[in-house]
């Protein structure tokens, strides 16, 4: 009898210990996978600062980031930035001590030390390619440079691309802002095959400042000139300016976001919409290059602070309700997405069939 409980005992713990091993085998091929993968994350308007005369207002961006830290804007999404390989945001305002603004309804800056919330929120590069980089005149763009550069964050911006390293591969980053006269577009198409043509650039990520503000479609001419960046070698293209959420499309297998709307906003205390989206692409590493594999919208809302109050300048992430009504935004006038995509916001490969 104690021979036969033995045997029992025995099989049980062969059983367990292999069950141990798969489980460690798997965990292992999933880092591994991980490991093979490289992942890009892309997030909206980030104004870090405030218009001049609202600087000393206890409620303004400036004021609430001097109480609360410069890690608090980016707190809420820390870890889906820390998370990827490189976080892309626009950002929209300026780094600068000038004070002497530009003629016109709206001027934005911070301290040049307001440029630490993106590296403490791991955001690693910005697109300056927009219509607020020039607010405080050459001064303030000189010293928003330098302010980046010091905390060691990328930047591309009209006539001034940027090329970043992740897990070994160079990815080029083109920033455009409106209007989208005919040259300047031949200017940039050209430019968009030039990276193409270079073997060692293994992605290339178009960002437009474009589009009407506070609208929920794109224009025809962001869809034109969005297909015909694709058309001439890009491999992603990024837009903001309208500070709402437009519609997204998947044009010959390569993702294009008309607008992320507002993320990190100091801009505007209370906008009429909180409602924005992280969009996260990871691309397999193969010995022939990078390929999507995998697209997620990640549904945020660029405060806590419900809609009808000064929001806190935190964006968070979202469920439920919020998080359904944001991918029905989304899905208004979008094209080359399966059956289904926005009631999960998950794009798998190979997995979806194009309609």
């Amino acid at each position: 009898m104690r021979g036969k409980w033995f045997a029992v005992i025995s099989f049980a713990f062969i059983l367990f210990r292999l069950l141990c091993a798969s489980f460690a085998s798997a965990e292992e091929a999933a880092a591994e996978e991980q490991d093979e993968q490289l992942v890009l994350t892309f997030a909206g308007d980030c104004t870090l600062g405030a218009e001049g005369w609202l600087q000393g207002y206890a409620s303004s961006f400036v004021q609430v980031v001097r109480e609360k830290g410069f890690d608090w804007p980016l707190s809420g999404v820390l870890d889906l930035f820390l998370e990827d390989d490189l976080t892309l945001v626009n950002l929209e305002g300026t780094f600068t001590v000038c004070d002497k603004a530009a003629d016109k309804s709206f001027t934005f800056r911070a301290p040049p030390e307001f440029a630490e919330i993106l590296p403490l929120g791991s955001v690693e590069a910005v697109n300056l390619a927009n219509n607020h980089t020039m607010d405080y005149g050459v001064q303030g763009f000189e010293d928003t440079i330098a302010a980046l550069d010091a905390q060691g964050v990328a930047h591309c911006g009209q006539d001034c691309p940027a090329v970043v390293e992740a897990k070994g591969r160079k990815i080029a980053l083109l920033g455009f802002t409106y209007p989208l006269a005919n040259a300047r577009l031949t200017a940039l198409y050209e430019e968009i095959e030039a990276y193409r043509e270079r073997e060692d650039i293994a992605l290339i990520v178009v960002s437009f400042h474009w589009g009407r503000e506070m609208t929920y479609e794109p224009r025809a001419d962001q869809i034109r000139t969005a297909h015909a960046a694709i058309d001439h070698g890009a491999d992603v293209v990024v837009g903001t300016h309208p500070h709402v959420l437009q519609s997204m499309e998947m044009y010959n297998g390569k993702p294009i976001f008309y607008s992320l709307g507002n993320f990190c906003f100091g801009g505007d205390g209370r906008p009429p919409d909180f409602d924005t989206a992280v969009m996260r692409l990871a691309y397999n590493v193969t010995d022939g290059g990078l390929r999507l594999a995998r697209l997620e919208v990640i549904p945020c809302s660029i405060s806590q602070q419900p809609q009808s109050k000064t929001q806190d300048f935190r964006p968070v992430k979202v469920e439920g309700d919020d998080a359904a009504r944001i991918l029905k935004k989304l899905s208004k006038g979008a094209r080359g997405f399966a059956e289904g995509f926005f009631e999960t916001g998950l794009w798998i490969g190979d997995l979806e069939a194009e309609p």
